[in-house]
């Protein structure tokens, strides 16, 4: 009895063994998946970051624009003006 009883502890033993380095491996990897998300957010940041020289170009380059066009110094926003709308008739 007492060699069943030896081998039971030594599989309990290697069992438990087993499942440590299961859930370590696991641990580890959870950790190096967060390391690569935050290396991505990282690289998204950048790269907003390199763009934003290209977005002020864009923009000055749309004032330059507006500025030469006539018709948006010769007057300002159009204003609503009620006669201008249609109201369907009803169908009764």
């Amino acid at each position: 009895m007492s060699l069943i009883t030896s081998a039971g502890i030594a599989l309990l033993v290697a069992g438990a063994a087993i499942y440590a380095v299961i859930v370590y491996n696991g641990l580890v990897r959870l950790q190096n998946e967060i390391g690569r998300a935050w290396a991505n957010i990282d690289v998204l940041l950048k790269q907003r970051h390199d763009e934003v020289p290209n977005l002020v170009a864009c923009v000055k380059g749309y004032m330059d624009h507006e500025r030469q066009n006539p018709r948006s110094s010769d007057r300002g926003p159009r204003r609503f003006d009620e006669r201008e709308l249609v109201f369907p008739r009803s169908a009764s």
